[in-house]
């Protein structure tokens, strides 16, 4: 029983600590991965989108349908063949500003509209995975913590078990003062 009691401890506490850092998954791209993969393809293809001049993604890229997913204002549109960028550079008197926007093109390369601009679908992406972090965090903190005080107060309040007929304390004095090697049970 009280191993048992101490592996359930052990697992609330790996539960709270697993729910902490969720809060730093950000940190961890392959827990990403894992708990929130529409998220990591989506901003992987942003990241390759703006990483080269020109590039290009088909419906063979993972985020490619999730893109399309979440596009504002594009609707169902199953012509769509690519997601390509498109960079603009806007010059103020002392300030300037490159500013990314997603295109999306049909078979023929013509542009759909609208566009989307970048810093738009990353908010987007961040925010839907900051509301399934938060949530997978918060439950398994709790259930952890609950594993473990639960756990912890069976253990507490449980009447130790005394056995009849078995020495419960053998010490040197013990031996010492009786030297034939016959001892008091309890």
């Amino acid at each position: 029983m009280k191993l048992l009691l101490f592996i359930f401890f052990a697992l609330g506490l790996f539960l709270a600590v697993m729910g902490w850092s969720f809060e730093q998954i950000y940190h961890y791209p392959w827990l990403m991965r894992i708990t929130a993969p529409e998220y990591a393809h989506g901003i992987d293809a942003l990241e390759l989108l703006t990483s080269e001049r020109d590039k290009k993604i088909t419906s063979e890229h993972p985020g490619f349908e999730v893109l399309l997913k979440r596009w504002p204002g594009l609707g169902d549109k199953p012509s769509v063949s690519a997601i390509g960028i498109s960079y603009s550079y806007i010059a103020y008197d002392d300030k300037s500003r490159t500013d990314f926007e997603l295109v999306a093109l049909d078979s023929t390369k013509n542009e759909l509209k609208p566009r989307w601009k970048v810093w738009a679908a990353m908010f987007l992406f961040r925010d839907e995975l900051e509301v399934k972090v938060f949530q997978t965090g918060w439950y398994l903190f709790i259930s952890g913590i609950l594993i473990a005080f639960v756990s912890g107060l069976i253990e507490f309040l449980r009447k130790p078990a005394v056995m009849e007929g078995v020495v419960l304390k053998r010490t040197y004095d013990d031996i010492a003062d009786n030297p034939d090697g016959r001892y008091e049970t309890f």
